[in-house]
């Protein structure tokens, strides 16, 4: 279990440790907390961040160094003062790169002669960063085989289908099949009594959900070894319900419940992908170490989330009106190494 911040002070440290020893149960022996700093004195923020772990009412000992920016503490449980529980403080340099910030929309970028994935070299179709059937414009040219197409395909309509169907239909996002675009949509009702029925809406009626899962932040972030097992699997849930049915629903006592299930790995394949496309798009194919992802997102690296993880916060604020996405590429220093975050 982990808690990540970006550094603001001694004083924030202490209260970001209170909110994860909130998170844990008596089971729980092992947590982390993760603090970005934006290349400013770094060297004071390590001895500062030291500092205020050992101001926390529940310190007991350490820290215990595993790296230049890794410290092991042992804290007392805040439910039981027999039980000990392993804080692991990991600070990392985030540093800004405003000059990335560009609005790709509409670009194509240049291939590579061989598909980003599997090395093969031809015929090769064009990939789109972020998925079409979810606005996005940018793509990578000749970037994919016709096999690997296939896989990133179904990812991409697993993401289309199953997690934005809903919210795709009331936005009017584009569709390569636009005749079968749904002009009816059903939603659960749950009645005073318990009973749950099923209504059906036009679109711009239909009170739609849209469920985004969350589980924890990358085990390779964590210092975990990799592992196929999502250890916590919950979702940040948004909706819209019209007002109108919203004082229906509470004159009778009725409920709108959301329906369906999660795919965990599907989806956290899916965003690799398009984590994937962003950084051949931005550094070249050749530009960073690539490491599993490529088999990951093809289904033959199984650790999916050592690479792959959301933060556990609440989301930030919505973009400015009229931007569908962003995508930044920060690099970080992870066990004395230096790698390429990629965050949706």
């Amino acid at each position: 279990m982990a808690e990540c911040k970006f550094w603001s002070g001694h004083k924030a440290l202490i209260e970001t440790a209170d909110q994860l020893l909130g998170y844990t149960t008596w089971r729980d022996t092992r947590t982390a907390l993760i603090i970005f700093n934006r290349n400013v004195d770094f060297s004071k923020v390590i001895s500062e961040a030291q500092r205020a772990m050992k101001d926390h009412q529940h310190y007991k000992s350490g820290p215990t160094k595993q790296g230049e920016t890794i410290f092991r503490y042992v804290f007392t449980h805040p439910d039981d003062k027999q039980r000990d529980i392993i804080v692991t403080l990991m600070l990392f340099i985030c540093q800004s790169h405003k000059s990335r910030m560009l609005d790709i929309q509409g670009f194509r970028f240049p291939g590579y002669g061989r598909c980003i994935y599997c090395g093969s070299t031809g015929p090769l179709k064009d990939e789109h960063i972020i998925p079409f059937s979810l606005g996005g414009k940018a793509l990578i040219e000749a970037a994919s085989c016709g096999d690997c197409e296939k896989v990133t395909s179904y990812l991409d309509g697993y993401l289309a289908r199953q997690i934005f169907h809903e919210y795709r239909a009331h936005a009017g996002m584009k569709s390569r099949r636009p005749k079968e675009r749904p002009t009816e949509l059903e939603a659960e009702i749950v009645k005073a009594d318990g009973t749950r029925e099923v209504r059906v809406f036009a679109p711009k009626e239909h009170p739609y959900f849209l469920v985004m899962p969350v589980w924890d932040l990358p085990g390779i972030m964590l210092a975990e070894e990799p592992n196929h097992n999502f250890e916590i699997m919950q979702a940040h849930a948004y909706w819209w319900i019209p007002e109108s049915m919203q004082k229906t629903a509470e004159m009778e006592r009725e409920q709108v419940r959301a329906t369906g299930t999660i795919n965990y790995t599907a989806f956290a394949r899916g965003i690799a992908r398009i984590a994937y496309c962003q950084a051949v798009a931005h550094l070249g194919l050749a530009g960073f170490d690539a490491m599993d992802l490529p088999g990951l997102i093809l289904r033959k690296y199984p650790y999916v989330p050592y690479y792959v993880g959301v933060s556990r916060e609440d989301p930030p604020p919505p973009e400015p009106r009229g931007h569908l996405h962003r995508i930044d590429i920060e690099p970080v220093r992870i066990k004395d190494q230096d790698h390429w975050m990629v965050s949706l």
